[in-house]
């Protein structure tokens, strides 16, 4: 789990070019939806959060599959 956030961390701060002071959006994967801004890049990235929204658990099960030729 740590690598994983460590990974989102790094992209945030190198590919996204977010910096301190900076709102960022994202998902916790279990429907909710929270809006934070960084208070602080190093040596952890540290982020001042509020959930926005929670979604309900959807009643459809939906799988997507993808062939290759």
């Amino acid at each position: 789990k740590y690598g994983q956030i460590a990974f989102e961390a790094r992209h945030i701060l190198n590919t996204l070019r977010r910096k301190t002071g900076d709102t960022i959006e994202f998902t916790d994967g279990a429907g909710g939806h929270y809006r934070g801004r960084i208070s602080r890049e190093r040596p952890v990235l540290e982020l001042a959060s509020q959930l926005v929204e929670r979604y309900p658990r959807p009643r459809i099960r939906l799988t997507a599959g993808v062939g290759f030729i």
